[in-house]
């Protein structure tokens, strides 16, 4: 619900209903969104795959993206080595979210 009510309150302030960027808009997500929460109602996906430790490149890449710390907590940003937890899929998932969430909000 989070991307029509998004596309909402853009449009109450804007005073324009932006309801695509390039050809993704607010149908999409919410058809996506839809399917994925089928998907994993259905155990289409199983819980273990959220945990596995992103790949050597990924660990290195992520905490040098702007705000990531914010996102993902302190202990993920900018942190030497061996002081950092590792990197999960569920965290690359939600830096995805969040940034293309925002990125589509700028584009208006």
């Amino acid at each position: 619900q989070l991307g029509f009510f998004q596309a909402q309150w853009e449009e109450y302030y804007t005073g324009v209903l932006q309801h695509s960027s390039g050809n993704i808009g607010v149908t999409e997500v919410l058809y996506s969104m839809a399917v994925w929460s089928v998907f994993t109602g259905l155990g289409l996906f199983d819980r273990e795959l959220y945990s596995e430790e992103l790949p050597r490149q990924l660990q290195e890449w992520i905490p040098k993206i702007p705000g990531v710390g914010f996102v993902l907590g302190d202990e993920y940003d900018h942190l030497e080595e061996d002081d950092k937890a590792p990197l999960l899929l569920r965290h690359l998932l939600i830096v995805v979210w969040v940034y293309g969430y925002a990125l589509l909000a700028l584009s208006c």
